[in-house]
Order: C-alpha cells, then sequence, then structure tokens
C-alpha cells in the first residue's frame, strides 16, 4: 500500500540521467451527502503514475463510501485537502 513519501530512484527515462525523489504526501479527505446523512472518508492512495521524460508524477487516489442501497439519494461529495508535503506548488 502507498503512503507517500516513499523514496523513487528513475533509470533510464530521461535524457538528463538518472533522478530520485519522494512521492509527495497528501492528505484529502470527501464528504458526501446521501440524503440527510453526512459521511466523512480518508481517500486512500492507490497508484502512482511516473512521466519519466516529463520528470513528473501523478497520483491516483480513491474511497468508498457505504450507500446501503440509497445511492439514488446521493447528493455530491466534497473533496478537500487536508494536508500537503513534497507537493511543487
Amino acid at each position: 500500500m502507498l503512503r507517500g513519501g516513499e523514496p523513487v530512484e528513475v533509470e533510464g527515462l530521461h535524457p538528463d540521467g538518472p533522478y530520485a525523489f519522494r512521492l509527495p504526501q497528501v492528505l484529502l479527505e470527501a464528504r458526501t451527502r446521501i440524503g440527510t446523512a453526512r459521511m466523512q472518508e480518508r481517500l486512500r492512495l492507490v497508484a502512482a503514475i511516473l512521466d519519466g521524460s516529463a520528470r513528473s508524477v501523478e497520483l491516483i487516489f480513491n474511497a468508498a463510501v457505504a450507500c446501503n442501497g440509497r445511492d439514488h439519494a446521493v447528493e455530491g461529495s466534497t473533496v478537500t485537502v487536508r494536508q500537503m508535503a513534497g507537493v511543487a506548488r
């Protein structure tokens, strides 16, 4: 399981040679409204996609909210960044 902060070493993908970095650490939280109920879930980092030639990384997060057969009543979700480290701004 990825958490963010893991070291990454890249070789053979960039013309300037090898480079290394740590995956950014990002804490995301989703708040979902289902009818009158309000749920809160932390998103999990599930994948990191590396573009070695551009020296960039995309982080993929997900979360699951139990609707208990009330998926028709989902009003919406809001995702909030709670904390970030190692992210270029």
